[in-house]
């Protein structure tokens, strides 16, 4: 099936350990017709078990939609045939707790690095829930 993480999967960040799990984001890509889009997602995985996945996104949590996350220009590292109307990338590669938040280190087009801020409280109970609903 065509979903946002259809063509690839990788991890982002190292895992953080929470309530929940080990919260790890990690990356997704899929083809459409303009080319490649690069997505970010999250997963959590058993605090005793990691080899066990309790929870993967099914939606994009971060998708490339800002300017400097699409790159219209060629890019010489970068094969600009599997983009041909930019470069649509967030690659997360950090993920740090701050006071009440998380902030998620990423690439955006493969030329600049930007940071997202996400409420610790809301995704960790969020999630929590997605997982509860999961196991029934």
């Amino acid at each position: 099936p065509n979903t946002w993480r259809s063509s690839r999967v990788g991890a982002g960040a190292p895992p953080v350990r929470t309530d929940i799990g080990w919260l790890l984001p990690f990356h997704g890509a899929t083809s459409i017709e303009e080319g490649n889009v690069y997505s970010m997602g999250w997963c959590v995985l058993d605090l005793k078990n990691p080899e066990k996945v309790l929870y993967v996104s099914d939606a994009p949590a971060l998708t490339p939609e800002a300017p400097y996350e699409i790159q219209r220009e060629s890019i010489p590292q970068v094969d600009m045939a599997n983009f041909r109307t930019g470069v649509r990338v967030v690659f997360p590669q950090g993920l740090v707790e701050r006071g009440e938040d998380f902030l998620v280190y990423y690439g955006a087009a493969d030329v600049s690095v930007a940071a997202a801020r996400v409420n610790k409280r809301e995704l960790i109970s969020s999630l929590g829930e997605a997982i509860r609903l999961k196991q029934g």
